[in-house]
């Protein structure tokens, strides 16, 4: 054999090796990819393989996204099923800010929180108040008028709200099957945060919906981190909202309680 062609089979060589090397990296990367996204739709894996927000370095957030996308692709599945028209498919949808993954293989949603505009203040009892009372009032619709930490503030309190309550162990969390009507085999489940007395066992006449367990602390975080989620992004939209349109939607005004 000659010394080109020698020359030659070893060039067809490294070229081979260079393409099964290639083909093993892409085996490689699609099967991460199933893994951190499609595995949640296609129920690879068990809780094991469950990730939360908590803990997870930036890079590896895209795969949490990913998951993202599987789940709200279950969630149109489901809400197709259940609506059977389009504007309400569109609007569930829309109203999904965040969906988190239960152990059980179940999920719940953390609805899109909605830009607040309008502030009311209130004063006196009765229909009686003191000055100091209507002035009171009065300064606080005109600090909703003008100050934009107010605006944020005031929008964000819904969600800090639900984030403490998560976080405040001395309180309880129950699932359940989301609203009535659901398919037997749906996925979809509301929860509820609760002091013990009212929960199943004090309070079961309250209790009257299918399924109802005990939420377990690793759901508990896993809501906590999809709250954070939530609230992050939130803040970003307040901020483009007040670039765009600054405090000039907004509509605050005091009265005299009756």
């Amino acid at each position: 054999m000659g010394k080109d062609q020698n020359v030659e089979r070893v060039q067809d060589q490294e070229a081979a090796r260079k393409s099964n090397l290639c083909i093993c990296q892409k085996l490689q990367e699609r099967k991460l990819y199933i893994q951190s996204g499609l595995s949640v739709w296609k129920g690879i894996f068990g809780k094991d393989g469950r990730q939360t927000l908590k803990g997870i370095k930036p890079e590896r957030k895209v795969k949490i996204m990913l998951d993202q996308k599987a789940l709200k692709e279950i969630y149109k599945q489901e809400a197709t099923e259940y609506w059977q028209n389009q504007k309400m498919i569109d609007y569930c949808m829309k109203k999904a800010a965040y969906i988190v993954e239960l152990e059980d293989g179940n999920y719940t949603i953390i609805d899109r929180p909605e830009i607040e505009t309008h502030f009311c203040f209130g004063y006196g009892y009765c229909g009686m108040s003191t000055e100091d009372d209507w002035k009171g009032a009065a300064a606080m619709a005109e600090k909703a008028r003008n100050d934009q930490d107010y605006f944020i503030s005031e929008n964000l309190k819904g969600l800090e709200e639900s984030i403490k309550s998560l976080q405040d162990e001395s309180l309880e969390i129950y699932k359940f099957v989301g609203y009535n009507g659901q398919r037997a085999e749906t996925r979809r489940r509301s929860f509820r945060i609760v002091e013990m007395w009212h929960n199943p066992e004090y309070d079961p006449w309250a209790w009257t919906m299918p399924e109802v367990k005990k939420m377990t602390d690793q759901e508990r975080q896993a809501l906590i981190a999809g709250y954070e989620e939530v609230k992050k992004a939130f803040i970003k939209r307040l901020n483009t909202y007040l670039k765009r349109y600054g405090l000039s939607k907004v509509k605050s005004w005091s009265y005299l309680s009756d």
